[in-house]
């Protein structure tokens, strides 16, 4: 599995933000994972590449606007098409939801700024690169600690629908 470096960072309130194993990684490197090249590659009958995205840090406090544009761009990276986005806040100070149709599948978002957390989520299908995709989620916020998990959807068989 090819490794990128990113940097934790402290939480609104100066104390140190754990990691995924729950120990202490303010300041200090923590690994971001993406699949190599040749274990990304889904088989050509594969319902597609679904990526889920944990990111501790500056994405949580996007707005809108930004997360739409973000959204967009790492569809555009990924080799999708956008047909529509939609984005909701809360309420002052609190989170955003967001879906960005693709004819290829979806990508998602939520956000949790009083915790400092958003989760994106990234299904495409196709000839779509979903880790290029999320590459430019997680470069957005170079400070943030981010976490991609993959998921390879099943093959499927042509004509062997509800099977």
């Amino acid at each position: 599995m090819k490794r990128r470096e990113g940097i934790a960072r402290r939480g609104e309130d100066g104390g140190e933000r754990p990691n995924r194993a729950g120990c202490a990684t303010a300041g200090i490197a923590v690994p971001c994972q993406f699949m190599s090249p040749s274990s990304r590659t889904p088989s050509a009958d594969a319902a597609g590449r679904h990526l889920l995205i944990e990111c501790f840090g500056a994405h949580a406090g996007l707005d809108e606007t930004a997360l739409e544009a973000l959204m967009r761009e790492a569809a555009g990276a990924g080799g999708a098409q956008v047909l529509s986005c939609h984005m909701h806040r809360f309420g002052p100070g609190q989170g955003v939801t967001g879906v960005a149709l693709l004819a290829e599948s979806h990508v998602t978002v939520h956000t949790w700024p009083e915790r400092g957390y958003a989760a994106f989520d990234i299904f495409m299908c196709g000839e779509c690169d979903a880790e290029r995709a999320a590459q430019v989620i997680a470069r957005a916020a170079p400070e943030a600690h981010v976490a991609v998990r993959a998921l390879q959807r099943p093959a499927l068989a042509e004509g062997k629908e509800g099977e």
